[in-house]
């Protein structure tokens, strides 16, 4: 039996002063600060004046102020705005463990197994904000000054209440059992294992947001007023600016929240027979074993979330909600055979079978075959072929039709309207939009095809390096699409860098909607429709290598040396048949991945004490300017960034040990 108990607190960002500021950004050009009150046309900030940012002065700690944006304009900011959210989050845990054992006979042994969890976790993402006409991007129709314009304010804790208002609070409950019998059959050399195993996670979910029509009225009662008509489909306000830079008291704030409350649950059961036998028969060179499995299940998805999150109540949030249920077989068997006293071969297959409850469902026959040469007992050579099958995750399956909110960047807008602007600095950065999103019950499987060769060298117990190439290759991989790549894409075809009608290209478009010409702000971002998808297929090849040695001392203990070494040599991937293969270690537009990755660790024990310094390397990686166009290094300015690496150092001591 176990027990285990876990307690962290938070750290904020404003208790580290990597993060406490927007002055700790890297790019120079984006050390301005947050927009705690911002009013401006589409394209400009409009000045507020530094009288009405100081009425805000007294909020995040003293920090807002008078603030200018390079190419924008004035604004009431915080630079310590972002220190306010959790960088690592509150958690406390409770683990459990039980191991329980009764043999009838020498050859019969009822057994199970138990493991309970119960983790509560706060996350704190932070500041909550508010637009004026979020459901028309942000814009209304200004009948006084007779243009378009947009309000925005981000609450300070003095407003909530109080620094953790908001956070989400979730408590996460799991267990795992299986209970069987396991045994040997007769005087025979088989032995078995039947038993039913079940896992069930529940989550519990609570949080303070905003609800929509309570917090529009509230910001029309402080200072828009009431609605006067439509300009083009824009409401229409005549505002008193002067009431906007009013902060909030935590009474008036929380009048427009409520709490969001969802309960999600999944599970997994099956049952299973196992048959070993160690040596099944006799080679000249040693005995041939064999393991067989037949197992069958279901397994269980559902998230059904705060139907007032779906029907669009809160302010600016959606969310995802489905369920679903998928019935599953496998039959699957091992064997190792000596060939020679210098050759082993291993080889095992495996058949699956999974249909979805409400459509969908595939079946695959899988294997391995893998054979290890010791021409001398320091010295090994292994290779291996194999095939692999999986269904697609519960979520992306079931998950129902749901919505969401996101910045993003629109790099078309950007360099049609402003070319030449980094995208960084560009008005129609930051864009706020609203999506759609639904998973897919018709995604294909995923499969692969993979082989590998490699060589071990242990000269001595203490000693050993090994090197081994890998080839993998990918068809059906699942993937959300990204909403960034979406956007990169759709610039990148609207302005020929791409063929418009390539699939990817037709694919794209279709996703995205935008204002018309004619519109009062022509080609404005106002959708972008999701889903998961199965990428035609990726191919990725490399070689990983490693080192260790093992030092032991009469007087200091003994010390480990570890080295770990990857290289990629090859990545490439095709979203759809008719498409051109992308090579994605050098096509930034399309990946920023790391070619090479290393690790290297000297652990130290000594009596109950271990300490283990750990650093890893990260290879250099294109910069942003390389990833926005596909022209990827041919742009000007566009290089590779110097690589990094990390370093993690833990002591660790155990207790004495406890006898009867």
């Amino acid at each position: 039996m176990g027990l285990q108990l876990n307690n962290q607190d938070p750290i904020y960002g404003f208790q580290r002063r990597d993060f406490d500021s927007t002055n700790d950004n890297p790019d120079p050009t984006l050390r301005y600060g947050s927009r705690i009150a911002l009013h401006n046309t589409p394209r400009t900030y409009i000045d507020p004046g530094a009288d009405n940012c100081a009425a805000l002065g007294a909020l995040f700690n003293g920090s807002v102020q008078y603030d200018n944006r390079a190419n924008r304009g004035n604004f009431c900011s915080s630079r310590a705005e972002p220190g306010y959210a959790s960088i690592l989050n509150k958690e406390r845990s409770a683990s459990g463990y039980a191991n329980l054992s009764y043999a009838f006979n020498d050859n019969t042994e009822l057994y199970s197994t138990l493991l309970l969890n119960r983790t509560k976790v706060e996350v704190n993402s932070g500041s909550q904000f508010w637009q004026a006409s979020s459901d028309t991007g942000g814009l209304f129709y200004n009948q006084d000054s007779q243009q378009l314009e947009s309000y925005q304010r981000i609450f300070a804790p003095e407003e909530t209440g109080n620094l953790n208002f908001n956070n989400q609070r979730q408590t996460a409950d799991s267990y795992n059992i299986a209970i069987g019998l396991k045994g040997g059959l007769g005087a025979s050399n088989w032995t078995y294992d039947a038993y039913y195993a079940r896992s069930e996670y529940r989550i519990d979910s609570r949080q303070q947001w905003p609800l929509a029509d309570r917090i529009e009225d509230f910001f029309r009662e402080q200072f828009l007023g009431a609605p006067q008509g439509e300009y083009y489909g824009y409401p229409i306000y005549s505002p008193n600016d002067a009431n906007f830079y009013r902060a909030l008291t935590p009474a008036q704030y929380r009048s427009f929240n409520d709490e969001i409350r969802t309960k999600s649950r999944t599970w997994t059961q099956n049952v299973n027979l196992q048959l070993t036998n160690t040596e099944l028969f006799n080679l000249p060179a040693g005995a041939v074993g064999i393991a067989g499995v037949l197992q069958a299940g279901n397994q269980y998805w559902t998230n059904p979330t705060d139907p007032r999150v779906i029907a669009g109540d809160f302010y600016q949030l959606t969310g995802t909600q489905g369920s679903g249920k998928r019935d599953n077989w496998a039959a699957a068997f091992e064997t190792r055979i000596p060939i020679l006293s210098t050759l082993t071969a291993n080889l095992s297959g495996r058949y699956d079978d999974y249909k979805n409850q409400g459509g969908g469902g595939d079946s695959k026959f899988t294997y391995k075959a893998a054979l290890e040469f010791r021409p001398i007992d320091s010295l090994l050579f292994r290779g291996n072929y194999a095939t692999a099958f999986k269904a697609p995750d519960m979520a992306f399956s079931f998950a129902g039709d749901s919505g969401f909110f996101q910045g993003v960047n629109d790099y078309y807008r950007c360099a049609v309207e402003e070319p030449g602007v980094p995208i960084a600095d560009c008005t129609y950065a930051g864009t706020t939009i609203s999506g759609r999103r639904a998973g897919n019950r018709d995604l294909k499987s995923i499969t692969a095809k993979s082989w590998g060769a490699g060589v071990v060298w242990s000269p001595s117990a203490r000693f050993s390096v090994n090197a081994d190439y890998y080839n993998i290759k990918i068809d059906q991989k699942v993937s959300d699409l990204s909403t960034d790549n979406l956007l990169q894409t759709e610039s990148a075809c609207r302005l020929g860098s791409l063929d418009i009608n390539s699939p990817t290209c037709v694919d794209a478009l279709s996703r995205i909607d935008r204002t018309g010409p004619d519109a009062p702000v022509p080609n404005r971002l106002s959708s972008i429709r999701i889903n998961p998808v199965n990428i035609s297929n990726e191919e990725i090849s490399g070689v990983l290598t490693k080192a260790t040695y093992n030092l032991a001392t009469e007087s200091w203990g003994l010390f480990v040396f570890d080295a770990q070494y990857n290289v990629t040599l090859k990545h490439e991937s095709q979203q759809f048949p008719q498409d051109p293969v992308r090579d994605l270690l050098s096509e930034p537009f399309f990946s920023s991945e790391f070619r090479t990755i290393a690790n290297a660790s000297v652990t130290w024990q000594k009596d109950a004490w271990t300490t283990t310094l750990f650093g890893q390397r990260y290879g250099r990686t294109p910069n942003l300017l390389s990833q926005q166009s596909t022209d990827g290094y041919a742009v000007e300015g566009a290089r590779k960034v110097g690589a990094w690496t990390t370093f993690n150092a833990t002591l660790t001591t155990r207790s004495a040990t406890i006898s009867r």
